[in-house]
């Protein structure tokens, strides 16, 4: 067993609507394992966008020593970003359709194990991005694969399937565009399908865009991708 933490409060958000599988077994699962390492377990549901960064921002102003996200990566970067710089320990219980930073990160998509790991309280230092004054801790993008997110962001169903028939709708109609790069003292201007801006090496369920790509080195990968033939696409 762990040694007691001595500020031992942690906040578990869990985000209800995230994913395809029900939630009601988080909650639970949750204080059976985390109780025995010294941590008293407090819940949140979010009910709307915004409300992962208020309740965790709530969490750091009250003293809080942990808080974990129980849904995908929009969850997560909504809570994530409140605790930048605040020393309080994050924990990722992934249940979203893509859970790309959680699978970076190696934490197994089973509910049991992802929680199993974490009471074994092992704590890393990680990178992140920003854009325009916000936060990204798995990757950003330019292009087509942010017209499919902004896409499948208003789709009531959640899941894979959902991704593939985003992704297909905005195929039909998607122009690449021309973009001008500023990087390690270079200026780039290319025609591209997408860039992705990468901390992680995955957009989720192990779609890798930037293989080599490591969330403790100090550096964003940079990936183009050229427009090409449909099939290649």
């Amino acid at each position: 067993m762990e040694t007691p933490i001595a500020n031992n409060r942690l906040l578990l958000i869990i985000n209800p609507i995230s994913g395809v599988g029900a939630k009601e077994a988080i909650e639970p699962l949750v204080r059976e394992l985390m109780t025995p390492t010294g941590y008293t377990v407090d819940v949140a549901y979010t009910c709307a966008r915004g409300d992962a960064t208020r309740l965790a921002c709530k969490a750091a102003a009250n003293g809080y020593k942990a808080v974990v996200a129980a849904g995908g990566d929009g969850t997560v970067n909504e809570t994530a970003k409140a605790l930048c710089g605040t020393g309080i320990r994050f924990g990722i219980i992934p249940c979203g359709s893509g859970n790309g930073l959680a699978r970076h990160l190696g934490i197994p998509m089973d509910l049991r194990k992802a929680t199993k790991l974490m009471a074994k309280n092992h704590v890393i230092d990680i990178d992140y991005g920003s854009v325009n004054g916000m936060p990204f801790f798995c990757t950003f993008g330019i292009g087509f694969d942010a017209a499919v997110s902004g896409h499948f962001a208003k789709q009531h169903r959640r899941g894979r399937l959902s991704y593939i028939k985003s992704a297909i709708s905005e195929y039909i109609n998607f122009h690449p565009q021309v973009y001008t790069l500023s990087a390690n003292g270079k200026v780039l201007t290319e025609k591209a399908f997408l860039i992705a801006v990468c901390n992680a090496s995955q957009y989720g369920n192990n779609a890798y865009i930037a293989p080599h790509a490591s969330i403790t080195d100090g550096q964003l990968d940079i990936t183009i991708i050229h427009a090409g033939n449909p099939i290649d696409t």
